[in-house]
Formats: structure tokens, sequence, C-alpha cells
């Protein structure tokens, strides 16, 4: 595109993540989670003086931010069981942002492991169970950076999740979720505002089995059905989620 510093060619993103999770009481918990990011990228930087394009790529494995949230639960007294819930957070910066590829070059730094920045995190989540359907949920959460780092500052994430959980058998239950992202511009002199930020909307089908009392194992698909971004960005053709958790 005309007048552009780069063509965006392909971004594949492969997240571990590590979740402590601990219940003080029945209302009160905290939880931890510690992201391992691989990531891949190729673009072409347009040289606008000699009209030269070159391709430039990256590929690192790298500890991505590390996100602490307490949160408070409440159950209700109502017909049927059902729980209100309140969390409140912060994303450390635990990342690295000024990651570069063999030549040198530093990438984006939307697409370095780690912001640089401290964020704040907020959200608050209900469950109900519907006789004969399982379980339905909602939530919703925000996070905002506190401050800037190295010229840079990622906009705000505002995030609702809704969906089900459907219980097929006593081991194995049917998931469903729709996810809405709504992304503000970056700023900073290090950022690329226009470039930056936009609205999403994914559904969410998965599956869940639990062999036993203690472990359970998961896998999600994600579909998007709604992508809308500013200016030039890549966006998904699908994602994918596995992994499993054991309970002390």
């Amino acid at each position: 595109m005309p007048g552009q510093e780069h063509d965006e060619v392909l971004t594949i993103n492969r997240n571990y993540i590590a979740q402590f999770d601990y219940n003080f009481n029945s209302q009160w918990g905290v939880s931890t989670s510690v992201p391992f990011v691989s990531r891949d990228h190729e673009h072409i930087e347009n040289d606008e003086a000699t009209g030269a394009r070159q391709p430039e790529s990256w590929h690192f494995d790298e500890l991505g931010d590390i996100r602490v949230m307490g949160r408070y639960q409440l159950n209700l007294h109502t017909e049927a069981p059902s729980s209100l819930g309140f969390g409140l957070g912060i994303k450390l910066p635990t990342g690295r942002y000024d990651v570069t590829n063999d030549e040198g070059e530093q990438a984006e730094r939307m697409l370095q492991p780690g912001t640089g920045t401290t964020d704040l995190l907020a959200g608050v989540f209900y469950n109900r169970a519907v006789a004969g359907f399982g379980w339905v949920f909602a939530q919703g959460r925000i996070e905002v950076a506190l401050d800037s780092k190295d010229q840079y500052r990622p906009g705000n994430r505002y995030l609702v999740d809704v969906g089900l959980r459907y219980p097929l058998t006593s081991k194995l239950a049917l998931q469903a979720q729709l996810n809405a992202v709504v992304k503000s511009h970056d700023y900073g002199d290090n950022a690329e505002p226009d470039e930056s930020g936009g609205k999403f909307l994914f559904f969410t089908p998965g599956l869940s089995y639990a062999p036993t009392k203690s472990l359970q194992v998961y896998a999600f698909v994600q579909l998007p059905l709604y992508q809308y971004v500013n200016f030039v960005q890549l966006t998904s053709h699908w994602a994918a989620l596995a992994g499993a958790s054991w309970r002390f």
C-alpha cells in the first residue's frame, strides 16, 4: 500500500501458560498466570526512497508478562445455584520489549512478548445453573496500562464473554462461548496508533473431560465471526486452545 512502511505477511503465535489458583475460603481467592510466548512474524519493509522491498522476519521464545488476580465470589440465595464475583489484579512488566532478529532489527512493540508497562486488571463474573441445561456464565474485564515504557503505551482492552457448559456424561461436557474484544489505539512515539486497535467477535466451541475428580483436560477452537481493525493489520483465521488442570 502506498505510504506504508511495511506490508504485513504472517504472524503465528504459540502461547504456553502456567496458571496457579488458590482459594483462601469459599469467597476469596487468587490466581497467577505465567505466559511463555513463541512467536513467528514476517513482513516486507518498504523503502520509499528507492522503492526496494526487503523481507524481514523474527522468531523468539520468551517469557511474557505475568498476571496476578485476586477475586471475591458471593454465592447468591436464588432458586438455582448462582454466584457473582469481582476480580482485581495487575499485569507485571516481566516480558522483554526489545527483542531483535538476527539482523539486529527490533520487532514492532505490539509484537514483543511484553509491553514494558504495569497494567490494571479488573472484572466481574456471574455463573448460574439452569435445570436441564447445565451452567451459563458471563464475565466482563478491562485492562488499562498505568504507565508507559520507552515511548509506548498499549491501548485499553475491553473483553466480554458469555457461554454455557452442558454435561454430556458425568465426565464429559460440551462448552460454547461468544467472546467480544475491543482494543483502543496504542500510544507513543514507538507505537503505531493508526495501525493498532480494533473490534472482534469470536465463537469458541469446545469439550472438557474429567477422568478423575482432580484432573480435567479441555480443548477449544476459536472462530472469528467479526473482525474490524484500524488501517492495515493481520487478523486470525482461527485459533486453538488445549490444556489440563489439576486440583490438589
